[in-house]
């Protein structure tokens, strides 16, 4: 039986995959399996994986999405760790070794482990002019709920999560589109405590397909999350008084309506009276409101779809960690 598991879920990438697979297979630790769950590619991928014959395992089905995929990784899983890897990203070669010595260092304490990332274009995999992940979000060890509500600082390709974390926890939630990997780490650490190595272990590739994704589903997948999380896990939100708990809550509704308010102003108009029911005291979704009512062609002109967000998600982020 292989010590650990390594799943990659996979849908038309064919122009990554092989390399993201070549990443896996140099790993300087040897006793692992590559479980590869394809959902229904066309582009060719499935000839990709074909080619690797007996060293990957493949499981194809309709797609069902990333959440479902990785679920049925970890039930074809044989091995006592799990390793995830994105089908677009990279890993270094001693990312097994690393992490399972770490891991197995700590049997009776630590249930995750992640570490840093190198950001990357897509043709230009040198370290030297891009950002890592932990100069983007701080890394927390122990048991951060509060910090994990506020943001995911854990890069799910450089995760190793012990298989009894599931079996305690459940699998990831597949009625998330997104975000459904910072809901699995909040339920982790409910039960395990979390640990990193402080360390450039993986490199997530940047590229057009990943940078255009869907930010409305993004957004609306964090109200429904914390919806979720307040329904079903308030004990959790007892770390925020009564005012940042709104923020908090509010702040989704914010970030959907600044990508609205260019091309849909009416729907960010929508978004922005959520955000100040829940929490009038934000000074910024009344200046965006009020730029609801303005001509459409200003609103165009000002680009703010390009800028706001960004800048919005800065401040709040600054102000939960207070």
């Amino acid at each position: 039986m292989p010590k650990v598991s390594v799943i990659i879920p996979t849908y038309q990438s064919a122009q990554f995959v092989r390399k993201t697979i070549e990443s896996v297979l140099v790993q300087t630790y040897r006793d692992y399996e590559v479980i590869v769950v394809d959902g229904g590619s066309t582009d060719g991928t499935r000839e990709v994986l074909d080619s690797y014959g007996s060293r990957i395992r493949v499981i194809s089905q309709r797609g069902k999405g990333v959440s479902n995929a990785r679920n049925v990784g970890v039930f074809a899983s044989r091995g006592e760790y799990i390793a995830f890897v994105d089908s677009d990203d990279l890993w270094l070669h001693k990312k097994l070794e690393v992490q399972l010595r770490f891991l197995e260092s700590k049997p009776n304490i630590v249930g995750l482990t992640y570490s840093d990332a190198l950001f990357f274009a897509e043709n230009d995999i040198g370290e030297s002019k891009n950002e890592r992940s932990f100069q983007i979000r701080k890394p927390h060890r122990g048991t951060p709920i509060k910090h994990l509500l506020m943001t995911n600082f854990i890069p799910t390709s450089t995760v190793m999560i012990r298989k009894l974390c599931f079996e305690k926890v459940g699998l990831f939630d597949e009625s998330l589109q997104t975000c459904e990997d910072l809901d699995m780490w909040i339920r982790v650490v409910e039960s395990f405590e979390i640990d990193y190595q402080d360390l450039v272990l993986a490199k997530i590739r940047r590229h057009e397909g990943r940078m255009t994704r869907n930010w409305e589903q993004l957004y609306l997948s964090h109200i429904a999350l914390r919806k979720k999380l307040i329904r079903k896990k308030p004990h959790l939100l007892k770390g925020f008084d009564l005012k940042s708990l709104k923020r908090w809550q509010s702040s989704p509704y914010l970030f959907l309506g600044a990508h609205l308010l260019r091309d849909e102003p009416k729907d960010a108009q929508q978004e922005f009276r959520r955000c100040i029911k829940l929490y009038p005291y934000n000074v910024n979704a009344y200046f965006l409101l009020l730029l609801t009512l303005f001509p459409f062609n200003l609103i165009s002109k000002l680009e703010l779809h390009r800028y706001v967000p960004r800048s919005l998600a800065q401040r709040a982020y600054k102000n939960l960690a207070k």
